[in-house]
């Protein structure tokens, strides 16, 4: 079984509420696998968490996930903002060194 088959049959049963999280995968190639399955799972809108307690499908009724998905999607939001701040920077450095090389 690839790493590939492994990570989908591993996201194809995780659980609901984290009282049923499971832990990552102990291989890192079927780790980030199913990495990016949950990523391109949550760019959709699933809420699929792990905050350290285990992955696994957040119920943001119940006080507890709640407050673990708020956590999960600052997190998010930081790193997102950390990539739009670096390619920012990149491009006003790029349009520096075009303005001084074509003027």
């Amino acid at each position: 079984m690839t790493a590939k088959e492994q990570a989908e049959a591993i996201f194809r049963n995780i659980p609901i509420g984290k009282e049923n999280a499971i832990r990552r995968p102990d291989n890192k190639s079927v780790d980030r696998e199913l990495r990016d399955m949950i990523s391109k799972a949550n760019a959709k809108g699933a809420l699929i968490i792990n905050v350290g307690t285990g992955i696994y499908i957040a119920r943001p009724w119940e006080p507890e996930e709640r407050r673990e998905c708020e956590e999960y999607i600052a997190k998010e939001r930081h790193r997102g903002l950390q990539l739009l701040m670096k390619a920012s920077r990149m491009h006003n450095t790029m349009l520096m060194i075009m303005a001084e090389y074509y003027f």
